[in-house]
């Protein structure tokens, strides 16, 4: 039974997941990316859902159907640029399994398998159009795809810069009058700490852009903490 706004929306969410192809692209506006609103929906509304009362059957559930929409996005293992365009979810195997994987999810709710509300303002949604020029509505675009998926493939690699360029700020015995003992000297110093700090604020940009304030403080307070420590040295 769902008791509150945002579960309703979650329950929608999946119930798009789980329509046929034709009635999910009768839920969105011509001027989205609608492949990119079936997945962004689930995200959105499963980011806000309280899971401390959810079965393990519902939990599992709801993972592999997360973990599908991950696996088929920029850096997962069955990712294509043609999968978030809209005419795959009409053709594409990979949307039929996600409608399989949305069904298991309806199961262990017991959410009834129907199409959720069409009226985009009561699923909590509003689009405005863009500055598209005609006959561009249609067109592939970098964007055909989650930005979650995105900014959480990007967030991984700067997070990986930052704690290289750290280590070796930290630990590679940097000379500044003469080179250390791995050759490294103040230039290098510069071009590290460059690397960190601009590596340090993309990680904060892409925390906010998956609406993580866990990551933002936690990327913040890494700041925070590597400025002091090069304060006293």
């Amino acid at each position: 039974m769902v008791t509150n706004p945002e579960d309703e929306r979650l329950k929608w969410a999946v119930q798009a997941l789980a329509l046929p192809a034709a009635s999910q692209l009768q839920l969105f506006p011509d001027f989205v990316c609608k492949a990119d609103e079936l997945a962004l929906d689930l995200d959105q509304h499963l980011r806000a859902a309280k899971t401390t009362s959810w079965t393990p059957a519902q939990l599992s559930g709801m993972r592999a159907l997360d973990a599908k929409l991950d696996a088929m996005s920029r850096g997962g293992p069955d990712y294509a640029e043609a999968l978030w365009q809209d005419d795959a979810l009409l053709r594409s195997p990979q949307w039929d399994q996600v409608r399989q994987l949305a069904e298991v999810v309806l199961h262990a709710f017991a959410w009834p398998p129907e199409s959720p509300p069409e009226d985009w303002a009561c699923r909590g949604q509003h689009y405005v159009p863009g500055s598209v020029a005609a006959g561009d509505a249609h067109r592939p675009t970098d964007s055909s795809r989650p930005v979650r998926f995105q900014a959480r493939w990007l967030f991984v690699n700067v997070v990986v810069f930052q704690v290289l360029a750290l280590a070796v700020l930290i630990f590679g015995d940097i000379g500044f009058d003469r080179p250390g003992r791995y050759g490294l000297d103040y230039g290098h110093f510069l071009f590290l700490a460059v690397v960190w700090g601009v590596a340090s604020i993309m990680g904060v940009v892409f925390a906010c852009k998956m609406r993580r304030p866990g990551l933002v403080f936690a990327q913040l307070l890494a700041i925070v903490v590597a400025l002091a420590w090069g304060s006293t040295q």
